[in-house]
């Protein structure tokens, strides 16, 4: 397969570009041992060598460093190996093996985010903090269900409130603003919160 781009994206990284569109990522030593250069052919034998030699092994590696930091998502972490230019085969190979180990696991992080912000923000604004982690809206509905805390909407705005120390009676017109904005960045709705300010 003809190497039609090789670009440096690190230090020590590259991501070399095959005419069929493929990227692989590379480090400059393995341009070297397996003798891909720029308008060269990287043979298929050549290209599955260094995927079963390096590639899956560095895929599966990445994702675990991935994780050893903070929970993430099965999208996350695609999402993170895709704009580091590991192949779709490696990600796949890759994500498979951490959740066959249960170390990604959507319905898990879905109901921990959800015990961790049920008392501090709207349940609409967790649904969507969970649909731009890329959690499916089966497993979200799901969770949501499950392990929502259902506090009256009036209670949570209530000790919101009175954590921020607003005053209804003493508040000034920027107080009001402020305490609006702060509201509303929690997913609740005017109409939920009118009464309090």
């Amino acid at each position: 397969m003809l190497v039609i781009e090789i670009k440096n994206t690190s230090k020590n990284k590259y991501k070399v570009v095959l005419e069929d569109g493929m990227t692989i990522p590379m480090y400059k030593s393995e341009l070297e041992k397996y003798k891909v250069s720029l308008e060269k052919d990287f043979p298929s034998e050549e290209i599955q060598r260094f995927y079963k030699e390096v590639l899956y092994k560095r895929g599966k590696l990445r994702v675990m460093h991935l994780l050893e930091k903070s929970q993430r998502t099965e999208k996350e972490l695609r999402d993170k190996l895709k704009s580091s230019y590991y192949p779709q085969d490696v990600i796949d190979v890759a994500i498979d093996y951490v959740k066959s180990f249960h170390y990604v696991d959507d319905e898990q992080y879905a109901r921990n985010l959800i015990e961790y912000l049920s008392n501090k923000i709207s349940k609409r604004d967790i649904i969507l903090k969970l649909r731009t982690k890329g959690v499916s809206s089966d497993i979200i509905e799901n969770t949501i269900d499950k392990y929502y805390k259902d506090e009256n909407t009036d209670e949570l705005i209530l000790k919101i409130i009175s954590k921020r120390k607003y005053d209804k009676e003493t508040a000034t017109n920027e107080e009001k603003q402020k305490i609006y904005r702060y509201l509303s960045s929690k997913g609740f709705s005017y109409y939920d919160f009118q009464n309090y300010i």
